[in-house]
């Protein structure tokens, strides 16, 4: 149950990243399919089944590093081809707008230690310690 979860929760995240929607349940997958959005989602999709297939026809450890490794080079071979650049493609929706990157120790800031229910937090050590070894 828990890995299959995982592998769901990827898959629809996957989605909605390639869409751009935000998708927070089964029921709001029809986003990831809009015909405005569809275009962004097929070569994802399409990317996903040839993957899945080669792994499934060549057992071996270098098929998904290679296929991943091809799937860059095919992109940036369409950029080529097409003769857009990476503004372009950044333009268009292909690669997401680049936002400034926050100072790293600006993230402290975010947590508010006085929320903390710290008498929880001892339970738990024994379970912690499970999942970092599994």
């Amino acid at each position: 149950g828990y890995l299959a979860f995982i592998g769901f929760f990827c898959g629809q995240s996957g989605l909605a990243l390639m869409a751009n929607v935000e998708i927070s349940g089964l029921l709001e997958w029809y986003k990831a399919f809009q015909p405005d959005v569809f275009l962004f989602v097929l070569p994802g999709v399409l990317g996903g089944i040839w993957i899945y297939t080669s792994m499934r026809i060549f057992k071996h450890m270098g098929v998904l590093p290679v296929c991943i490794i091809a799937i860059l080079i095919l992109f940036y071979a369409v950029l080529l081809a097409t003769g857009m650049t990476i503004e372009d493609a950044r333009d268009f929706g292909w690669i997401n707008q680049a936002e400034a990157t926050p100072v790293w120790y600006k993230t402290w800031d975010y947590f508010q230690f006085d929320k903390v229910e710290w008498s929880a937090l001892p339970p738990q050590i024994i379970t912690f310690l499970s999942m970092v070894f599994v």
